[in-house]
Formats: structure tokens, C-alpha cells, sequence
């Protein structure tokens, strides 16, 4: 028996796995590990085996010198697949190495190195949108202002939200468009504002049958919204909340009404 896991074996309570002192997590990947600057997020990790015996896993990290630059911290409890998430507390532009313990309740010693770093990255960051709303049948040009643009993969990022009302379908999240994500590259850019071409609404979630051909799925709502995002490098995109409103027609009694 090692010298190491004789010390951890008189030194730690019943509560603790002895072998999160002398086995080092077999990590299968992690997904993703890019954040932005001065922002909390979750890191999912991935083993390959599950020796650990259930413990709950825990995060550290380090700076490129091999100081600690956060608290240790606990994972999320590991589901059936052997997938974790695992919190990364706001940090400054830089790359950070990830250490993570199978035990969390073992201490300190009981981290180690991963070949994994994660990557802190100062976004792109978007102050407004012009314009703020256009016909929901077509595509629209808008241009969004902000700063930090510019970079090898400058795209136009879209997110359709489901929207008020949406009906849950088995797994508890909300049916909403047919569409959910989209990205673009962008049609050209400077230093403080992108040109994008926002798709067309893509309309409720369908099905489609033989019989009946496509229909809209059942309680699904399509919200008018699109959040815009933009990104420079494929990594991060920007945080802020930017949206264009898609102008759309309620029927009354005497006339179309666009809201």
C-alpha cells in the first residue's frame, strides 16, 4: 500500500473514498470549455468509467503558474451517462488548468491535473439593434452595435425561443419553433458594428404525417423574438440580451392589425 493513500486512510473520515487520493479521474471529454470573461458558467465533464463509486466530483483550478484562483468547488451530481456539470466562477481573459477530485469531501489533496484548460475569452459586446423589428414572411438586414467585433469566424448567432403558453412535451421543456438555433456568417463587419441577416420566423414546431402531410405540432408556440447574438472567434458569443421582433398580423373584425 502506498505511502500516499496510508496517510489519506488515517487522516480522512468513512465519508471519504480512499481512491480519489491515488486514481486520477479517467476523463472521457469536456464540453465546452470556453467561457466569458467576468462570467459564471458550468463546465460538463464526461468520465469514462464510474470507480468512483457514486462520490460527488469537484472542480478546481489553477493560473498557468499553479495557483489556485478559485475556492474548490462541488459538481453537479453525475447522471446515468457518467456526466457532470461543474461550476467555473467569473474569471479574467486567460487559460486556466482544470483539476478535478472524485471525491470532493476528500480535500485538497485529492485533485489533480486533467489535460484540459479552460479558455477565458473577452466576447464581442452588442450595445443595440437597427432595426428592432421587420416583417415576419422575410429576411431583414440589420446592423448591430457594440464593441470588440472583429475576428476569424465573425457569425450572426439566432436562438427562436418557445414562446408564452408553449405546451411541455416529455422532458419538460416548453415546444416552440421549428427552428430553435441558426448561425450565419456575418455580412461584413468593423471594429464596433456587424451586418446580419436575420432569417425569416420560422413559424410553430411540426409534424409531419402521410396522410395529414406537415401540421403544426400540437400546443406549440413560436415566439416573435429572436435573441442575436454575435461571435469572433466560434467560441463565446456575445452575452447581452439583443432581440429582433418580428412584426406579425392579428385578424379583426374590420382589418389586419400589425403588432
Amino acid at each position: 500500500m502506498s505511502l500516499r493513500l496510508v496517510t489519506a486512510l488515517l487522516g480522512v473520515s468513512s465519508a471519504c473514498n480512499p481512491l480519489a487520493y491515488v486514481k486520477i479521474l479517467d476523463l472521457r471529454n469536456s464540453m465546452s470549455p470556453f467561457f466569458v470573461a467576468n462570467t459564471a458558467g458550468n463546465l460538463t465533464v464526461t468520465l469514462k468509467t464510474s470507480w468512483y463509486t457514486g462520490q460527488q466530483l469537484g472542480i478546481l483550478l489553477h493560473n498557468e503558474a499553479g495557483v489556485a484562483v478559485s475556492e474548490l468547488r462541488l459538481c453537479q451530481p453525475m447522471d446515468m451517462f457518467r456526466e457532470a456539470n461543474c461550476p467555473i466562477p467569473p474569471l479574467a481573459v486567460g487559460n486556466y488548468p482544470l483539476l478535478l477530485s472524485a471525491d470532493a469531501s476528500c480535500g485538497v489533496d485529492s485533485y489533480a491535473p486533467m489535460a484540459v484548460e479552460i479558455e477565458v475569452i473577452e466576447p464581442v459586446r452588442l450595445t443595440g439593434v437597427k432595426p428592432a423589428h421587420g416583417p415576419a414572411g422575410s429576411e431583414a438586414m440589420v446592423v448591430l452595435s457594440g464593441s470588440n467585433i472583429g475576428g476569424p469566424h465573425v457569425f450572426c448567432q439566432y436562438t427562436f425561443p418557445a414562446g408564452p403558453g408553449a405546451k411541455l412535451d416529455g422532458s419538460g421543456n416548453p415546444i416552440g419553433c421549428s427552428m430553435s438555433q441558426a448561425s450565419y456568417p456575418a455580412l461584413s463587419f468593423s471594429a464596433t458594428s456587424v451586418a446580419c441577416m436575420v432569417p425569416h420566423w420560422p413559424g410553430p414546431a411540426i409534424e409531419c404525417s402521410g396522410s395529414k402531410g406537415c401540421m403544426p405540432v400540437e400546443g406549440a408556440v413560436c415566439d416573435y423574438k429572436v435573441r442575436v447574438q454575435v461571435t469572433n472567434d466560434a467560441k463565446v458569443s456575445s452575452p447581452e440580451k439583443i432581440f429582433f421582433t418580428y412584426d406579425h398580423e392579428l385578424i379583426s373584425a374590420d382589418r389586419p392589425i400589425m403588432v
